[in-house]
């Protein structure tokens, strides 16, 4: 690549970018990130696995990569000061570049989550935290994101009964400080992204209805193949104990 054509790349977005084109957007990679443990990331990811298409990588079921984004930004940081001589000759802008390249990286920790599943489905990860929510898109600016909340009251009850080292004001910190990363990436990075994020409140799913054809409509799987609306929520890992 030669200066006028590096110069070209860089203030072509979409060059330096990968993209989700509409032919794509219905197996575009679905990614959902509970307000903390016990939340229902479970119970969501077997929801929408009823649809035929969808497959979590195993055995990597819950994926956790936003915990280690800041060794990727320091990462390409670092290489693109190795290439700041090439890019000051040619104008381009070292930022943009730098977020290339962490782009293209997600890109690559995509390509090795769907190699864990069976060619030709969809790809789901789930994660229970909200460490480095704010900078989910700056990893993933192609996929979609669901952000799952619960009553934290039932959140931190079913950690007690399932943890017993810790004290019960350990898990209500917990969850409050997931809760909040969801409120600030609400009000703030979620405006960059409109239509590439949705919040659900497991109550409301866990009693299926409206809410999963919502769902079914943002994740684009309204088409037939699963009767949403009146979808049996009751034998999904993590229903009976809200029942109960």
């Amino acid at each position: 690549m030669n200066e006028s054509s590096l110069a070209t790349a860089c203030s072509d977005s979409q060059a330096m970018h990968p993209v989700t084109t509409a032919a794509d957007s219905k197996m575009c990679p679905v990614f959902i990130i509970g307000a903390w443990k016990r939340s229902g990331t479970n119970f969501l990811a077997d929801l929408l696995r009823l649809h035929p298409s969808f497959a979590v990588p195993p055995p990597l079921w819950e994926d956790y990569s936003l915990h280690s984004i800041d060794l990727l930004e320091e990462f390409s940081k670092q290489q693109v000061q190795h290439w700041k001589w090439w890019l000051r000759e040619a104008s381009a802008s070292p930022a943009d570049y730098e977020a290339s390249l962490l782009h293209f990286m997600g890109q690559g920790l995509q390509e090795y989550f769907r190699a864990q599943i069976p060619e030709g489905k969809r790809l789901l990860c789930k994660t229970p935290s909200t460490k480095n929510l704010e900078k989910f898109f700056s990893l993933y600016p192609s996929v979609k994101l669901i952000l799952l909340v619960r009553d934290g009251r039932d959140v931190v009850e079913s950690a007690c009964r399932s943890w017993t080292k810790s004290r019960f004001a350990y898990y209500a910190r917990q969850w409050r400080d997931g809760s909040r990363r969801i409120l600030n990436f609400v009000s703030e990075q979620g405006h960059d992204y409109p239509n590439q994020w949705m919040l659900c409140r497991y109550e409301d799913l866990v009693h299926g209805g409206d809410s999963v054809v919502e769902l079914a409509k943002f994740l684009e799987i309204d088409d037939g193949k699963v009767d949403w609306k009146e979808t049996d929520v009751d034998h999904i890992r993590g229903s009976s104990t809200e029942r109960a």
